[in-house]
């Protein structure tokens, strides 16, 4: 398999800012706070090096795309229940009725994601790659529609927009907007030509994110020490979110009287 200046160059820049991003998570100590999202990143530096490595060994290669494919969904679905905790527990215990409305939530997006997975019919040259196609817009699809509702509750909650989960949730959906954006077309066009202009968009997502990434982790978080007023402040709003909660989770219950 041959590769051009561009293969070359966004496989540097990918390895390069991945291996910057772990670093700063270790260095600053954030990895206590988001061990999967660490995780995620440290396997994702090691599966290019070990790709890389197994280039000219097709079945070796092979065995390790597809072994690192599912490992990689499972840590990115980890990752997007990891920022949903922490929004949902905002002071380190649920909010009423947040599980409920959490479980709803994921259901309703992995039944949306595997009905539109069924539908497409992406156009390529063996069934093998028709499976890879749809696999990736299964999963991209998934945690793009979890991401989507994760960010749109946080912000009705007023979580601070500086807070470390805010800062990963943000880079999580513009990735995987951008990754599902680049699916869908690969679900449409099929394994054509086009095929690797959309891969180039998607690993310049890829970089964008991780350099993203880096400066929010870089930077220190706003003090946490609360004073008497800040402390009564947060008491309303844990009331305000538990109302908001509780009303979300109720409304499926509830009937109009004729």
């Amino acid at each position: 398999m041959g590769f051009t200046w561009k293969d070359i160059a966004l496989w540097l820049a990918g390895f390069a800012t991945l291996a910057i991003l772990f670093s700063v998570l270790l260095a600053k100590k954030r990895a206590a706070q988001f061990p999967f999202f660490t995780a995620t990143i440290g396997f994702a530096a090691l599966s290019d090096v070990g790709l890389f490595l197994a280039m000219k060994h097709p079945a070796i290669y092979s065995t390790s795309y597809w072994s690192a494919q599912i490992i990689e969904c499972v840590l990115q679905v980890a990752v997007v229940i990891e920022i949903a905790r922490q929004v949902f527990r905002p002071f380190g215990k649920w909010a009423a009725g947040a599980r409920s409305f959490w479980t709803a939530a994921c259901g309703v997006s992995l039944v949306a994601a595997a009905g539109l997975t069924f539908l497409a019919s992406p156009q390529a040259p063996t069934s093998a790659w028709v499976w890879v196609i749809k696999g990736n817009f299964f999963a991209v699809m998934l945690t793009c529609m979890i991401s989507i509702a994760v960010l749109v509750t946080a912000r009705q909650y007023g979580l601070a927009w500086r807070n470390h989960v805010i800062g990963l949730a943000q880079g999580w959906t513009f990735w995987a907007f951008i990754a599902f954006a680049v699916e869908t077309c690969h679900s449409y066009f099929g394994y054509t030509s086009f095929y690797e202009h959309l891969e180039y968009v998607g690993e310049l997502a890829n970089v964008a994110a991780y350099l993203y990434w880096t400066f929010v982790f870089w930077q220190e978080e706003p003090s946490r020490v609360l004073t008497p007023e800040r402390h009564n402040i947060l008491i309303e709003q844990q009331r305000q979110l538990d109302y908001y909660v509780s009303k979300l989770v109720s409304r499926g219950g509830t009937r109009r009287s004729p």
